[in-house]
């Protein structure tokens, strides 16, 4: 052809290469596609459906405004506490505070807590005071002290 010739480039194994990225890349996508519309969708809880079950058996769940005196983090899920008045009275010897379900710390005091269904009563009666949160106590419980007698005592008479 008028003294020009044309050399015919090997394209085939590039063309190959193109083709196989095409064909990972569409098959990854067709995947993702199938998995989003037709996978299972796992349902996260909400903050209101945890807060609806109850936690503990023979615990109920409250919202009380306390002063803690314990440190905790957000992440923590439960934390063990006491439960004192103002005056420093016992009234709820275990209790769990879960601070994760708590409102906003910069808008009230109030925490989401489980108390005893045997304990609830005496935090009723101190609804309107102060009450303060203290780490659980951990008391030992001790067996009263039995008298050990030797035998019986006698009287002697001469």
């Amino acid at each position: 052809m008028n003294g020009i010739e044309l050399k015919k480039v090997d394209n085939t194994k590039r063309r190959q290469n193109i083709k196989l990225a095409l064909c990972l890349l569409s098959s990854n996508l067709l995947l993702i596609l199938a998995f989003t519309l037709f996978g299972k969708e796992e349902k996260t809880p909400t903050n209101s459906s945890v807060l609806e079950r109850a936690f503990h058996e023979n615990y109920e769940r409250l919202n009380l405004p306390l002063e803690l005196k314990i440190i905790y983090s957000s992440q923590d899920k439960e934390i063990p506490i006491s439960i004192f008045s103002e005056d420093k009275k016992l009234l709820v010897k275990k209790a769990f505070l879960h601070p994760e379900l708590t409102p906003n710390e910069n808008e009230s005091k109030e925490f989401v807590i489980e108390i005893p269904k045997t304990s609830l009563d005496r935090v009723i009666a101190y609804q309107g005071d102060k009450l303060l949160a203290y780490p659980e106590i951990q008391t030992n419980e001790i067996s009263p002290v039995t008298k050990v007698s030797r035998g019986e005592e006698y009287e002697i008479t001469f």
